[in-house]
């Protein structure tokens, strides 16, 4: 599916070369085991093990592609047209309509229900894209340079948007014989991937997303809590003006921290925040020290935040 130019140029001349390409990615894909097996094992545990509930799972797309790069010519960046090519097939499979994958690659059977269903649209398209790409990009880039041959592999799991999620495998191994390719070594990569879809996950993400649209607006609120505190310091507000906009602060950041750890699966980000606010006021009780209604205002604060 991928190759560096030289190699390319070869082979389009050499039938015997292309028979050598085969054979290489033959004795990478025996040395390497059945990796599909070993992706739907990791995505079995994941998806049935790794929860308080099981998750229900379908397939949404598969695939397998080889990659071959002169050493002389390799970089991470000549194997991102590759890895491009593979995000590439993942979202022609966001948009309804599937067809044209490259070879190699096949199409759930409900993939179409999916989209449809779930609004698998063109807005997702760049973030599914660049997540795939970041996962494979990730695995090819923990092996270093191109140079050896001893078969290295590895295998990783993200979220890549959506409800879906990539099981990806890459394992490479350089090989040279001195009839083929003027006896130059060529890094032979094979990419295998998984991309499987969970309502449950669709569902955590969504959720995610939401406490991510409250933390914003908490950090507004906050924002904003700060300043009536320093304009009512720098007495540039009355201390009614003050108080009324303080205890309207302290109910919506409560509430909203409150509603962030309800959110949160692990029940641990809302309380993390409160605590962050309670070492702020730390230093407010150094800058606000010559102000009482201030001092009681925080030592109020931290009382509420503590029961978050």
């Amino acid at each position: 599916m991928g190759k560096s130019p030289s190699i390319e140029e070869m082979e389009k001349k050499d039938k015997k070369s292309r028979e050598y390409l085969d054979d290489i990615a033959n004795e990478l894909t025996n040395k390497l085991g059945n990796t599909y097996a070993t992706l739907e094992k990791e995505a079995e545990n994941f998806y049935q093990k790794e929860h308080e509930k099981p998750w229900s799972s379908d397939l949404y797309i598969t695939g397998k592609q080889f990659d071959y790069q002169s050493v002389q010519e390799w970089s991470l960046a000549s194997v991102s047209a590759i890895i491009n090519k593979i995000s590439a097939a993942v979202i022609g499979t966001v948009d309804g309509k599937i067809e044209n994958l490259p070879a190699g690659t096949d199409a759930g059977d409900k993939a179409q229900d999916i989209n449809k269903k779930y609004d698998m649209n063109k807005d997702k398209r760049l973030l599914i894209a660049t997540n795939c790409f970041n996962l494979l990009a990730g695995i090819v880039g923990s092996f270093g340079n191109a140079t050896s041959i001893t078969v290295k592999h590895g295998t990783k799991s993200d979220p890549i948007g959506g409800g879906l999620r990539i099981f990806g495998s890459v394992g490479t191994q350089t090989f040279q014989r001195s009839s083929f390719f003027n006896n130059e070594k060529i890094a032979t990569y094979q990419f295998a991937y998984i991309v499987r879809f969970s309502v449950e996950e669709f569902e955590l993400q969504a959720k995610i997303a939401l406490i991510d649209q409250y933390q914003n607006t908490l950090n507004v609120t906050k924002f904003a809590s700060d300043k009536n505190d320093q304009q009512f310091f720098e007495d540039k507000i009355t201390y009614e003006q003050w108080s009324v906009m303080s205890a309207k602060f302290e109910k919506v950041i409560e509430d909203i921290l409150k509603k962030i750890r309800e959110l949160d699966p692990k029940k641990e980000r809302g309380t993390q925040l409160a605590k962050e606010f309670i070492s702020q006021n730390a230093l407010y009780r150094i800058f606000y020290s010559s102000n009482k209604h201030l001092l009681e205002a925080i030592k109020r604060r931290e009382a509420g935040l503590l029961k978050i």
